[in-house]
This record gives C-alpha cells, structure tokens and sequence, in this order.
C-alpha cells in the first residue's frame, strides 16, 4: 500500500480523542522506530577498543503521523484549529493506534506541520510525537492485590511501579522489594510512585516525600526487574500495586 493511500480502519488516538472525533483522518500506518539503548564509549589509554557502558536507559523515539481532512472552503481553517488544540497544549498524555490492542505509547511533546491546501477543500498536515522508547500495556495499569506477600511475575522490561498503601490507622510500616525495605509514615494513604520518584498522598496528590525512610536506597531499588519480584507489607497495611508494565 502506497504512502498517498489511505490505510482502511486506522485510526490514532490522542488523549482519550480518537481523530476522527475532530475530523482528520490518518492517511497512513506509521512506521514505529526502534528504541535505541542509551550508550557511553570511552577510549581507555592503553586498552583496545572502547570501554563501553551502558546503563539501562533508551532514548526517546519520533512518531511521524501524516493526517488529512476534507471540509468545505468556510469550514477548512475550523477543522485545521480544532486539530490543533487536539494535539497541542499537553504536557504529557497517551497515544494509541487502532492496530495495537493494548498498547499505549506515553508521550513527552507534539509538534505540528503547516496546514497545506493540497486542493479546495483538502488539507494536509504532519504529527511529530516525541515519546518515550516503550510500549506500555494497558494490563499493567490494573492495581494488583495479594495480602502482604506478593510474587510478580515480570515477562517484559524492567518496570517503574507504584505502591499505594493503606491503613485503618496511622503508623509506620515497611515495604520490602527484592530484599531492599523502605519505612513508610502512613498516614490512611499513600502513594510511592517509583516512575515520577516521588510519595504523596492517595486520595488528594498532596507531596509526602518526607514520609519515606530509604537510608542508602533510592526508588530505583523498587522498580520491578524482568522475572520473579518478591514483595512484601507489613501486617496489617493494605497494598495495591499498580505495575506499569512495558516492553521495547
């Protein structure tokens, strides 16, 4: 299929907006560049080669999405605003194809190309979506619960969890990831967001980081590596776990 053609059923969805909605259409699937691990060489005098360090991390990767519309003469400049706002204005949201169930892509920044007139009522104008190098599964937004000893399972890449705790009481409890604990001051609730790197409270986002006792860990001690993850809370605190799961 030709890149002037228009790929049947496909559509791209944009914060919760699927195109269609604003009225331009995506004129074809596209392509998806692979994510590139973030590499350090270093010459070492008097070794061979480089010395090569890489520490886990992929860069971000450009999503191009050619978009077309077709509106009378009176109405073109509306529909070319109204696909403006729709991707404009956002400092973080989701991105998804039609084609890939389950999958979200989380997206750092749009730009937008010039509105082209290819005829009279015809317009043309490119997406550029920067966004982070993963694919996120929507399974991996579902809380997981299981008393106060988890097993996680992780098939995918390493992954950035959060933790939301709970009580009847306040108090202080531990959480133990992998063999590494942490103490938590609860007060009813609160949130360890290992992505964002930072605590705050459940039920109204207010920032709580002083509520963490790490000692020498920092939050990248409790992400979740590929393979068995052992967790556990301390009797009596409620735990959900919201996994985040993502591949490359």
């Amino acid at each position: 299929m030709g890149k002037e053609s228009l790929y049947a059923g496909f559509h791209v969805t944009y914060n919760g907006i699927t195109d269609t909605t604003v009225g331009v259409h995506a004129t074809t699937r596209p392509p998806i560049p692979a994510a590139r691990e973030n590499i350090q060489y270093f010459t070492v005098p008097g070794r061979d080669g480089t010395l090569t360090i890489k520490d886990g991390t992929v860069e971000d990767i450009v999503i191009q999405v050619d978009f077309s519309y077709t509106a009378y003469p009176d109405a073109w400049q509306d529909i070319a605003y109204a696909a403006r706002d729709w991707l404009l204005g956002h400092s973080s949201a989701t991105l998804r194809f039609s084609d890939l169930a389950g999958i979200f892509y989380k997206v750092k920044s749009v730009e937008v190309s010039d509105n082209l007139r290819q005829l009279k009522k015809i317009g043309t104008f490119s997406a550029y979506f920067t966004c982070e190098g993963y694919q996120y599964l929507d399974s991996g937004l579902e809380p997981i619960s299981q008393g106060n000893l988890f097993n996680l399972n992780n098939q995918w890449a390493k992954s950035h969890p959060l933790y939301r705790i709970s009580a009847a009481y306040d108090g202080t409890c531990s959480l133990t990831v992998n063999g590494k604990t942490l103490k938590a001051t609860i007060a009813q609730n609160l949130t360890i967001d290992t992505d964002l790197m930072m605590a705050y409270r459940t039920d109204n986002k207010i920032i709580m980081n002083t509520a963490l006792i790490m000692g020498n860990l920092d939050y990248k001690d409790f992400w979740l590596p590929r393979g068995s993850n052992n967790i556990g809370i301390t009797s009596g605190y409620a735990l959900q776990i919201v996994p985040n799961w993502r591949r490359l």
